[in-house]
């Protein structure tokens, strides 16, 4: 069973113990609210009246019930009115843009930049007092704030690739915004809601203590608090339960808003308990082996866990080796094998569910594994280091890149002076190949491009002097040509500084280009160690991992290295795509809403004919404009110029990232039987049927109908996506990088798919790729792209 959140229990008692009184006195109240009786003028709390009574007599109980119910009736109407037409707003402006956007948002600027009281105040006095003027006044000051929420969500959804799906599918706007978009903002929709009912009882009661709001007999808790305070001293019971009714009510919404959603878990009771635990263990062990001076790093029986509600649930099942000095060691697996893991816990920076359960990290001979957090910044940064994946998202965007650098010298190295941090930083960004680095030393990452901010993620590691270096993925978001540069620079630096480096990858033709050994990881456990042996000038191939012993690590090579070909005679069919100086061009957004229109072409009169049955690859760097010219294609892109003849309807898309392409909110029937709905195929039995079919076509389970996109492998969102687009027969599919986000041993199992597919369907492929190898194995034409020219190479 699943445990509740404390907080949210007592915010939902709280919201109780208020609204069943409030809910109990639209049918039955023992006394008339405004029913005087001389003779029981301030009295205090008793059976009669619990509350007491007030200045005439009145039950207070009754008539803060009452108030209650108006206050809360006005607050939710007032709340659900900025709601509805501030969401309304926010969610044309985040998903048109453009000069909706510039209007509607400029006019909700003007709203949001009176401070809300004001407004309310200013408008209450041109509509005069009363219950429905000030609904009216406060549900405008309440529109501003849920225009921006929603923009935001809009805005961010709206770029997503399943909206693109939505649009190839034929969805008209209002569908996309309603059904496809609108259910994946829910979340922030009803936390705002809650937020903002909050801000709505306080301004309701503000504006009736001021008179302005429901008017005399009636009870509202605003009025009432001013009526109250009169008599605070003789009559003390009357402010004190007007309060307490509305600081309840208040807190109980406050703690329900800010903990849906949140774990009941207790994390830190829980690591205690463990790190006690480890601790004598740890302890009660002797200590037999000595450490080795040639020894870096040692992991002995290392063992991570995630808290959940049923305890901890262990992903790192015992995990040991030994990191030399100066040794360049890779650590591969798939997904969820655990080689990220395993290094965030060394630095001590996994998330906050994550826990060390067992074992010991050893740097130097000395013990991480239970070093406070305070002794790990010490070594974080200055005796070990990591670079990330992404650099764009590891670097700070607001910051120089030589602040940045600066900044690991000043926390690691602040007995040098300012002029040798600096000559410091400059000899690390020369050491990593960034040409000019005091031109660089100033400018922001989003100055640089790819290759250049990994570098500086390399510089930031080696500035100072870490003796160990993890890197997790530092080549995958990088182009091929980029690749070996990147390599050659760990090379350089483990030469010149004897810097240990541990290289985590997926990609085995990396791993064997520059390590001496690969530890193989599967389900958190180390189930090979490949020795590495293979000459500087000889080609990376399987054959450069000596005698792999177990299955797995076969598997993970054969598949790694594949070089089954899938080419046939090119197709002597109609041409499906005929371009002829095509460009396609982005519009540059003007410094004012009706400045004169520019554009940047990125796709210059591009030459291009696909016939049926091709397999067309498109291959060039990060930037050359790939991707474009098929949403050109595909007829996403707005401005193009130039002929473009598509003999087919309008292709279908398999986008890079397979989770992102479909609907999170959606079940997997949900989305295949989309597209059948909107071509008009309604009869639910025969879409059904042909749901069930397309998922065995792409060698699916039919019971994932009920699963939703986050329930599914990387392997089967792909054959999702791929079902998508053969459900409606798309002579022409578009595969943007089809393969790259999938394990080495998922990509053969699609290639082979997809090969298959195409030759019983008889489809047209257009394939973007990086990996050149790959397009040489399935395309019988390739375009390669550059500087927006593309230029056919096979």
């Amino acid at each position: 069973m699943k445990k509740l959140n404390r907080d949210l229990v007592i915010g939902m008692i709280m919201v109780l113990l208020v609204s069943i009184p409030v809910v109990i006195s639209i049918f039955w109240l023992p006394y008339n609210v405004n029913e005087m009786d001389y003779g029981a003028i301030f009295q205090g709390p008793s059976i009669r009246h619990i509350f007491g009574t007030d200045n005439f007599g009145r039950d207070i109980f009754c008539r803060v019930i009452e108030g209650a119910r108006s206050t809360f009736l006005i607050a939710l109407f007032t709340v659900m009115t900025g709601a509805v037409i501030g969401g309304l707003v926010g969610a044309l402006t985040g998903y048109y843009g453009g000069v909706v956007d510039e209007v509607l948002m400029r006019l909700n600027d003007g709203l949001a930049s009176f401070p809300s009281i004001l407004l309310a105040l200013v408008v209450v006095s041109i509509l005069d007092k009363g219950t429905m003027n000030i609904c009216i006044s406060l549900g405008i000051v309440f529109i501003p704030s849920f225009a921006r929420i929603m923009r935001s969500e809009f805005l961010e959804e709206s770029s997503r690739d399943y909206v693109a799906n939505a649009k190839l599918m034929g969805a008209s706007d209002l569908r996309i915004i309603f059904v496809h978009i609108l259910p994946n903002t829910m979340p922030v929709f009803w936390s705002s809601v809650l937020v903002g009912l909050n801000n709505a009882v306080l301004a309701e009661a503000g504006l009736s203590y001021l008179g302005l709001g429901v008017q005399p007999p009636d009870p509202s808790l605003g009025r009432m608090l001013a009526e109250a305070q009169v008599y605070i001293y003789g009559a003390p019971w009357y402010m004190f339960f007007t309060s307490l009714t509305m600081v309840t009510a208040i807190l109980g919404i406050s703690l329900i808003s800010g903990n849906v959603g949140v774990s009941a878990i207790n994390f830190r009771q829980i690591k205690k308990k463990v790190q006690e635990r480890r601790k004598q263990e740890l302890a009660a062990q002797k200590k037999t082996e000595e450490w080795s001076e040639d020894t870096r790093l040692s992991l002995r029986d290392l063992h991570v866990g995630f808290i959940d509600e049923d305890g901890v649930n262990e992903v790192i099942k015992g995990i040991s080796f030994d990191l030399k000095k100066g040794e360049i060691l890779g650590i591969v697996g798939e997904s969820g094998s655990g080689k990220s893991l395993t290094a965030l816990s060394i630095l001590g920076i996994a998330s906050d569910t994550a826990l060390i359960t067992g074992g010991d990290i050893l740097l130097d001979g000395q013990s991480l594994a239970d070093m406070s957090e305070q002794d790990m910044t010490k070594i974080r940064g200055g005796k070990i280091a990591m670079i990330f994946q992404e650099p764009m998202t590891s670097l700070n965007p607001v910051k120089t890149i030589g602040w940045q650098i600066d900044e690991i010298l000043e926390l690691h190295a602040s007995h040098l002076s300012e002029k040798e941090q600096k000559a410091r930083v400059l000899d690390a960004m020369a050491d990593t190949g960034l040409e000019d680095p005091d031109r660089l030393y100033g400018m922001y990452p989003h100055e640089l491009s790819g290759g250049m901010r990994q570098r500086v993620m390399i510089a930031m590691a080696l500035v100072a002097r870490a003796g160990t270096i993890f890197a997790d993925e530092p080549t995958t978001a990088l182009d091929a040509d980029i690749v070996d540069v990147i390599l050659g620079i760990f090379k350089k630096i483990n030469r010149k500084y004897g810097t240990s480096i541990i290289l985590i990858s997926h990609d085995l033709e990396v791993i064997a280009s520059i390590c001496g050994r690969a530890l193989v990881l599967k389900d958190g456990m180390i189930v090979e160690e490949l020795e590495i042996n293979k000459a500087d000038d000889e080609t990376v191939s399987a054959q450069a991992f000596v005698h792999p012993q177990s299955a797995y690590g076969q598997n993970l090579l054969s598949a790694a290295f594949a070089d089954k070909s899938y080419l046939t005679e090119e197709p002597e069919g109609e041409p499906i795509v005929e371009l002829t100086d095509f460009s396609v061009m982005y519009r540059n957004r003007g410094k004012f809403l009706f400045s004169k229109k520019s554009f940047n072409t990125v796709n210059k009169d591009v030459n291009m004919t696909i016939c049926r049955g091709d397999c067309v690859g498109i291959v060039g760097p990060s930037g050359c404009g790939k991707t474009t010219l098929v949403k050109a294609i595909a007829g996403l892109q707005q401005y193009t110029k130039g002929q473009m003849k598509l003999n087919c309807e309008r292709p279908g898309m398999v986008f890079q990232d397979p989770l992102g392409s479909l609907n999170p909110s959606m079940t997997v029937g949900r989305i295949l039987e989309e597209p059948l709905r909107l071509s008009g195929k309604r009869d639910p039995a025969e879409a059904k049927e042909l749901v069930a079919q397309t998922l065995r076509d792409v060698e699916l389970d039919e019971e994932l109908v009920t699963r939703k996109v986050s329930q599914l492998s990387g392997g089967q969102r792909q054959r999702v996506s791929i079902a998508l687009n053969i459900i409606l027969n798309h002579e022409l599919i578009i595969l943007d990088e089809p393969v790259s986000a999938l394990d080495v041993t998922i990509r053969e199992q699609v290639l082979e798919l997809l090969m298959r597919l195409k030759k019983e369907k008889n489809l047209t492929f257009i394939i973007i790729s990086h990996d050149r190898r790959l397009v040489s194995r399935i395309c019988n034409k390739v375009y390669n792209m550059e500087d927006g020219h593309a230029v056919r190479v096979r």
